[in-house]
C-alpha cells in the first residue's frame, strides 16, 4: 500500500530536489522496520541518495535496524526523564524541541536557513 501511495503523490520527483527526507512516527522501533511508513521511506531515500531523518515521540533502542533501510538519524520527543504523563502532556512542546535540534544541525551543515 505504501508504494502505491508514494507513487501516487510523486514522492520520487519531489525528493529529488530536497537535501534530507523528514518523516516522522509515535514510536520508532524494530516493528518500523517491518513494512511501516518510516522503513518504506527510507528504502525510497536510499535509492535516491537522499538522507531521511525520523523524528518520534520515543525511540527505542533495537530502532536501529532502520539504518540499513535508509534511515539516517532518529530524533526523539523525549528529551527529559520525567513520567509518561508529563511527556504526553506535552507532546507539543517536546516534538518542538526536537524540530529545533534537527533543523539546528541542518543550519549548521548549510542545508537550511536559520
Amino acid at each position: 500500500g505504501l508504494e502505491v501511495v508514494l507513487d501516487a503523490q510523486g514522492f520520487d520527483a519531489l525528493a529529488e530536489w530536497a537535501d534530507c527526507i523528514i518523516t516522522g512516527e509515535g514510536c520508532t522501533d524494530s516493528q518500523s522496520a517491518m513494512g511501516k511508513v518510516v522503513a518504506g521511506i527510507g528504502k525510497r531515500a536510499k535509492a535516491l541518495h537522499k538522507p531521511v531523518a525520523v523524528l518520534s515521540g520515543a525511540v527505542e533502542e533495537d530502532a536501529q535496524a532502520l539504518s540499513a533501510m535508509g534511515v539516517t538519524a532518529l530524533f526523539a520527543a523525549v528529551h527529559c526523564a520525567r513520567p509518561l504523563e508529563w511527556q504526553v502532556a506535552h507532546a507539543k512542546e517536546n516534538l518542538r524541541f526536537a524540530a529545533r535540534q534537527l533543523f539546528s544541525l541542518m543550519a549548521a551543515l548549510g542545508k537550511v536557513s536559520e
